[in-house]
C-alpha cells in the first residue's frame, strides 16, 4: 500500500507543533465560515435592513482545499472495503495508548537494550513516533468535529430557510380554508 506508506511519511515529517499549527488554521477557517453563515442566514431570516454580508462559497471552498492540502491526509477516497476495516479509536483507548507509549518512552536506554536483547526491531525513536502519531490523529478529530458542526448548521439553516419560504408562500396565497 504505497498510499499508506506515503501518508505515514507525510505524518511523520510533521512535528507535533507544526501539525497543531496547521490543524488550528483549518479549524479557525471553519469556525469563521460558520460565523459568517450564521450572520448571513440570520439577517436573511429576519429580513434585516442594511448591507448584508455575503459569503463567496467558491472562494471559501478553494481556500479550504488549500488548507486541507497542508494536512497529511490520504489523497484518494477509501474503497468500501478499506472503510469497513477502519476501527476508530475511542478517547479512552487513545488515552491508554498514550500512557503506555509514554511509559515505554520514559527510559530510552533501558527500552532500547531490552528490545535489542529480545531481538525485537523496535527502538525508542519508534515509540516516540507512535506517540506523536496518536497525538496527531487526535488533532485531526478537531477538524472532523468542526466539519460535522458546519454540516449540521448548514442543514438546520436550510430547513429554517425552507420553513420561512413556505410561510411566505402561505401568506402570499392568503387563507387556504
Amino acid at each position: 500500500m504505497a498510499d499508506d506508506d506515503d501518508l505515514q511519511q507525510r505524518l511523520d515529517a510533521l512535528t507535533v507543533s507544526e501539525m497543531r499549527r496547521r490543524v488550528d488554521l483549518v479549524v479557525a477557517f471553519l469556525r469563521e465560515q460558520r460565523r459568517a453563515l450564521a450572520v448571513e442566514v440570520g439577517m436573511t431570516l429576519e429580513d434585516a435592513p442594511g448591507p448584508r454580508p455575503t459569503i463567496d462559497h467558491e472562494q471559501g471552498q478553494r481556500h479550504l482545499q488549500e488548507l486541507v492540502e497542508m494536512l497529511p491526509l490520504l489523497r484518494r477516497r477509501l474503497t468500501p472495503e478499506e472503510r469497513a476495516r477502519i476501527q476508530p479509536m475511542s478517547e479512552a483507548r487513545a488515552e491508554q495508548m498514550k500512557e503506555v507509549l509514554d511509559e515505554l518512552a520514559s527510559q530510552p536506554e533501558l527500552f532500547d537494550s531490552l528490545m535489542e536483547e529480545g531481538g525485537i526491531d523496535v527502538r525508542h525513536a519508534d515509540i516516540v513516533r507512535m506517540r506523536e502519531g496518536v497525538e496527531k490523529m487526535e488533532m485531526l478529530k478537531d477538524i472532523e468535529r468542526e466539519v460535522r458542526l458546519l454540516v449540521e448548521e448548514l442543514t438546520a439553516y436550510r430547513e429554517r430557510l425552507e420553513e420561512s419560504v413556505a410561510e411566505m408562500m402561505k401568506k402570499a396565497g392568503g387563507p387556504s380554508n
